[in-house]
């Protein structure tokens, strides 16, 4: 799901704009995401790549997660998912931010399990983050 950025880049295909992009806008960043100091920081760097709307840019700062180079705490920051605003919409009349809701449900993920009865299958071993419940 990555935005149009065709505009911006006179080129002749889809693929050499993006490989434009990647050396104009990514590679230029490697440093800051280096240096990124929390998972937000390395969300709002993968931001300012053109074709890198809000999930992609979740998604990537949490694919970077998982490599040695970085280890943030991944239940401090979340941005909710098209699938997920629907989801909440679907269950809710009333919300602060999809965020909000994803963070409350984090933190009372065991309460809600007991209270409803549901047995969650979960990958053993590896704690609950917030990129679960959204």
């Amino acid at each position: 799901m990555m935005t149009g950025a065709t505009s911006r880049y006179q080129t002749q295909s889809k693929h050499e704009t993006r490989l434009t992009i990647v050396a104009k806008e990514l590679i230029p960043l490697i440093p800051k995401l280096l240096k990124a100091s929390s998972l937000q920081a390395l969300y709002e760097l993968l931001r300012q790549i053109t074709f890198f709307g809000p999930f992609i840019a979740m998604q990537y700062s949490i694919d970077l997660n998982y490599t040695p180079i970085r280890k943030f705490d991944e239940s401090q920051f979340i941005v909710a998912g098209i699938g997920a605003r629907r989801g909440i919409n679907k269950c809710f009349d009333s919300f602060d931010t999809y965020e909000h809701v994803i963070h409350r449900t984090y933190d009372h993920f065991q309460q809600l399990c007991d209270q409803y009865e549901l047995q969650p299958k979960l990958i053993p071993g590896l704690p609950l983050h917030l990129i679960d419940i959204q």
